[in-house]
């Protein structure tokens, strides 16, 4: 004998797993502060393509200069 699932079951299922999945860690971003003082200058970045698209991949290049000293290797 076969037996049928109850759709509001399968329903109940479904949105109890939308639920749980809505809040994913997502990156925090801030904006600088005008006139801080950063150890990093960014002096500009590309972005390639220029209209980058959801599930395409993209290239972010950022040049920058720093007065800090590093071994190499460390970063």
């Amino acid at each position: 004998m076969a037996s049928m699932v109850d759709p509001r079951l399968v329903l109940s299922v479904a949105s109890l797993l939308l639920v749980l999945l809505l809040p994913l860690p997502a990156a925090d971003v801030e904006c600088c502060k005008k006139g801080a003082d950063y150890p990093v200058k960014v002096g500009g970045v590309d972005i390639s393509p220029d209209s980058i698209a959801r599930g395409k991949s993209a290239t972010f290049t950022i040049s920058a200069n720093t007065a800090m000293k590093y071994q190499k290797g460390s970063w």
